[in-house]
């Protein structure tokens, strides 16, 4: 107990004796401190290692029996919430200890029980215990005092230590779009979530999982289903016993027994988290949300938990450098994991993150998420990162220092560093330099309602947090995991939502399409967007007040009345910039039937007067010939006038017309008179003959 930090009782009377430690002392003063791992430490050989262990069992009185029984019963190991149970018939635990080298590790039989591990949080849990020498601990290892033990089930002690071991909560979302890799580029065929589409998730491993309350059995979805309005209801649930297409979103989820989510960041640490569930959401709008829920229960430490957020959220470089040999070495060094590991048991799925000198043509989402995703729907699919590097995270933690500090007395939470960094996910050093942009950063983002009570929640544009103590964990964790985490689906969906249209419409813009095609496929975005608006897009999700005010922090941070707004104004745009399109071919339609009007009139207003009774163009070649040439002569000059924009041109032009029609019918005129004399002489001539 209190004496676990002092010197070993050994080097102790060496000092007195003023003697030096030889190899073997050293052996033994490293496994009377902290067994195994001390002696470790020190560099001691496995072969070192094992003789010393064995040497103490031995003197223990532990019998060539009691180490048979021992391995024995450790294939009888169970894991709950990441911690290793042994019951043992022993009396001494060290044969079971030395053979079985996973931590944390909890041993007990009907009389002892003893934890080895990291044993921070239970000296914190037990401390009464411990003043009452009803407990005892050293260096990695707790346990009771069997007087103690009488008098409690350890039943009960074993439930409580693996539940006060849990230490944090992290969910990761990756959103993402999804276009179907087919011929046809219209919307509809590209993004429709039908059958066929159900179809390649199940090959892919995936099922869709149909809400029934009744069916759930478990209080906490009950009252996260109660929790929201009815419209909202019917877009997070999947209510249908089966597939349907049409519906706002799908539910999917893959099934494992253990998984992992493993991060190694370089030059530092790794990371193992308990995986405890993965699932798919997809929406009507074209994106989806990869979902991975983890648990930690080894790492308590700030530091640990920023690490494991900010290297832990990435799918791929957020920049490279030319400078190194490994181009994603700097990002590596900053923010990005050295590699990322998931396994489901069955698969197991890893990105390393290595690019070398290479860059790529596109970004490159990592294996690690498309590898969930499965091969059959990335291969059917085009699956991009809707927003950026980095996925959404929802994480709830306890830190009963950092809680202490950002409790006392004032707004003390906008100046704290630590809250800001845990908040806007800063693993190095806080990414606001200027004491006054972070106190309104963090005023905006932070929601203190039951900070009294020990708990501060925050939200910003890629985080959804909850800093709390171990007396939250019965209330405020099953809100993160359920309750909130629902909120931030929604938040999420919304964003990537308005990202989607917003790339869509810059497509459209950009597309050299028909007018009647590209008018289509602006009417097809329309609808789209109006089931988002009435579907998606809620100003209200609940009638709770924390939720109305949490939701409220989240809508003015990602400013998504502006951004409705202006997506609103992009979609009115493009309309008028069709329907400018549709009245320029009218009017240029119009133009032409004018210019045929303009070019014919002069032609047809002769033709009428040569047809009219004035002339008789029976008996004159001459005259039809006179008349067709000046008419096409006519139509020319018309033509003339309707495309020269020179006002001097037409004048000419038009001067030119009037001559030539005025010329015409003179000279017309002219040849038939002088026929009609010409016949007139010719039938007197005839008379005086007779």
């Amino acid at each position: 107990n209190d004496f676990s930090d002092n010197d070993a009782s050994l080097l102790q009377v060496l000092q007195l004796l003023n003697k030096e430690a030889s190899h073997e002392d050293k052996l033994v003063i490293a496994n009377d401190v902290g067994h195994i791992e001390a002696m470790k430490c020190i560099g001691a050989t496995e072969r070192e290692i094992k003789c010393i262990r064995q040497e103490e069992r031995v003197i223990a009185g532990v019998s060539q029996e009691d180490e048979v029984k021992a391995l024995e019963e450790i294939k009888t190991v169970e894991v709950q919430n990441g911690v290793h149970i042994i019951k043992t018939s022993l009396n001494s635990f060290s044969p079971i200890v030395d053979n079985y080298d996973k931590r944390p590790l909890l041993v007990y039989s009907k009389e002892s029980l003893t934890y080895y591990g990291d044993i921070t949080f239970l000296k914190e849990k037990y401390n009464k215990q411990i003043e009452k020498n009803e407990a005892y601990h050293g260096r990695g290892y707790f346990g009771f005092d069997g007087e103690y033990l009488k008098g409690c089930p350890f039943q009960k002690i074993v439930e409580d230590i693996i539940q006060s071991h849990f230490v944090s909560y992290h969910s990761f979302m990756f959103p993402f779009s999804f276009d179907k890799n087919t011929e046809k580029n219209n919307l509809k065929d590209r993004i429709n979530v039908d059958s066929s589409f159900n179809e390649t998730l199940e090959s892919s491993g995936w099922q869709y999982k149909h809400f029934k309350l009744s069916e759930v059995n478990d209080t906490r979805v009950y009252n996260e289903y109660s929790y929201y309005l009815k419209p909202v209801r019917e877009t997070l649930y999947n209510l249908n016993k089966s597939f349907k297409s049409g519906e706002t979103s799908y539910y999917y989820t893959k099934k494992f027994e253990v998984a992992t989510y493993s991060i190694d960041i370089l030059n530092k640490k790794k990371y193992i988290l308990k995986l405890t569930d993965v699932y798919l959401r997809l929406f009507e709008t074209g994106i989806g949300i990869l979902v991975l829920e983890m648990e930690n229960y080894d790492h308590r430490e700030l530091q640990d938990i920023l690490n494991i957020n900010e290297f832990g959220r990435r799918v791929y470089p957020q920049f490279l450098d030319n400078l190194c040999s490994n181009y994603s070495q700097k990002t590596k060094e900053t923010f990005l994991a050295n590699y990322i590991d998931v396994n489901l048991g069955e698969e197991s799925f890893s990105e390393d993150f290595n690019y070398g000198k290479r860059i790529p043509n596109e970004i490159e989402v990592g294996k690690h998420i498309l590898g969930v995703l499965g091969k059959t729907f990335v291969e059917k699919y085009t699956i991009k990162p809707i927003l950026d590097d980095r996925m959404f995270l929802v994480c709830y933690s306890e830190n009963e220092s950092l809680m202490s500090s950002l409790q006392q007395s004032g707004e003390t939470y906008m100046e704290n560093e630590d809250w800001y960094r845990y908040l806007f996910v800063d693993a190095g050093a806080k990414t606001v330099q200027n004491s006054q942009m972070q106190k309104e950063l963090t005023s905006l983002s932070t929601y203190p309602r039951w900070l009294g009570f020990g708990t501060l929640w925050g939200v910003t544009r890629y985080s959804f947090m909850a800093l709390s103590t171990s007396g939250g964990r019965g209330l405020i964790l099953p809100h993160t995991q359920f309750i909130y985490h629902q909120m931030a689906i929604l938040i999420l969906a919304l964003q990537a939502s308005l990202a989607r249209f917003s790339n869509e419409i810059s497509t459209l813009s950009n597309l050299d399409l028909e007018d009647n095609e590209l008018e289509e496929r602006v009417q097809e975005l329309y609808e789209y967007y109006i089931k988002f608006v009435n579907r998606l897009h809620f100003r209200v999700l609940t009638h709770q007040d924390q939720g109305i005010e949490l939701y409220e922090i989240a809508r003015k941070i990602s400013k998504f009345d502006k951004e409705i707004k202006d997506l609103d104004e992009e979609i009115s745009e493009l309309h008028t910039y069709i329907e400018m399109k549709a009245e320029r071919r009218r009017n240029q339609r119009l133009e032409r039937i004018s210019e045929l009007g303009a070019i014919f009139l002069p032609p047809t207003l002769l033709a009428s007067i040569y047809g009219s009774n004035i002339f008789d163009f029976n008996t004159s070649a001459f005259s039809m010939i006179i008349g067709l040439v000046s008419i096409l002569i006519v139509a020319t000059l018309g033509f003339g006038v309707i495309k020269f924009k020179s006002k001097v041109v037409k004048g000419l032009l038009g001067f030119s017309l009037i001559g030539v029609m005025g010329g015409s019918v003179s000279v017309i005129g002219q040849k038939v008179e002088n026929s009609q004399k010409h016949l007139e002489v010719k039938k007197v001539i005839k008379e005086e003959k007779q």
